[in-house]
């Protein structure tokens, strides 16, 4: 370094503080509140519901704590009924998952999402899932009922 100017030291000095500095600011980024395994993620339970479903037979219930799907979520919420326009799309397992009461399967907790788009293989009522449980689950793995929507928020933080 004595090679260095006067000038030429001032401004490594510098550079070697910046990168320090953007360093420390990408780590203390990197983690996340939901990640910190100190602070347990909430659960957040969603009511869907299907269209043209007026006697609420084919409503079911999924969980995450996922923060962007929670937040997608209740931006459908605050929209009108007819303008929620995103569908549930994810894996599903038997059992009801201790949430999705009343039916043997359930969404993979934080493992799911809302979509405008899916493929129609997928596509599909509650109550077809619950007909034939093993082609949904073994076979498809995957459930994205088109007319579903976000009904309602179950559990709040």
């Amino acid at each position: 370094m004595s090679n260095l100017s006067h000038r030429s030291r001032i401004v490594f000095r510098a550079a070697r503080g910046v990168i320090a500095t953007v360093l420390l600011a990408v780590l203390l980024c990197g983690c996340s509140y939901e990640n910190d395994s100190q602070v347990p993620a909430i659960d957040v339970d969603f009511r869907f519901g299907m269209r043209n479903d007026d006697n609420e037979t084919q409503d079911f219930v999924a969980v995450t704590s996922n923060s962007v799907i929670i937040s997608r979520a209740r931006s459908q919420l605050a929209l009108p009924d007819s303008e929620r326009s995103l569908h549930i799309s994810g894996p599903i397992e038997r059992g009801s998952g201790g949430h999705n009461l009343g039916w043997s399967w359930h969404f993979v907790p934080d493992a799911w999402t809302l979509t405008g788009v899916s493929a129609e293989v997928c596509d599909g009522g509650p109550q077809g899932v619950e007909d034939d449980l093993d082609y949904w689950v073994d076979t498809l793995q995957s459930f994205c009922p088109w007319d579903s929507y976000v009904k309602e928020e179950l559990s709040q933080p």
